[in-house]
C-alpha cells in the first residue's frame, strides 16, 4: 500500500513540475508547439512506464509522464483563453 502512495506522490509532483516548466517554456515556444511536445512525449513515456519492471524506473517514467500531462494541461488552458 505504501508503494502505491509513493507512485501517486511522484505523479502529482510531476504534474506540478510540468506546469512550472511549461510556464517558463512558453516564453520561447508557442503554446500549440508546447502541447504537441507534451502529447508525443507522454505517449513515449506512458509506454515506457508500462514496460518498466524495476520500481524506481516505473516511478521515474510515471513522473516524467505526469510532467508531460502538466505540460499539455497548462498549454491547453492558455490556448482556450
Amino acid at each position: 500500500e505504501i508503494l502505491v502512495a509513493v507512485t501517486q506522490f511522484f505523479h502529482l509532483f510531476g504534474v506540478l513540475c510540468g506546469g512550472i516548466v511549461t510556464t517558463n517554456m512558453m516564453k520561447f515556444i508557442e503554446p500549440r508547439q508546447c502541447m504537441l511536445i507534451g502529447m508525443f512525449t507522454q505517449i513515449v513515456c506512458g509506454n515506457l512506464t508500462g514496460w518498466a519492471n524495476i520500481f524506481e524506473l516505473h516511478m521515474f517514467f510515471r513522473c516524467l509522464s505526469a510532467v508531460c500531462c502538466g505540460l499539455m494541461y497548462t498549454a491547453g488552458g492558455l490556448i482556450c483563453e
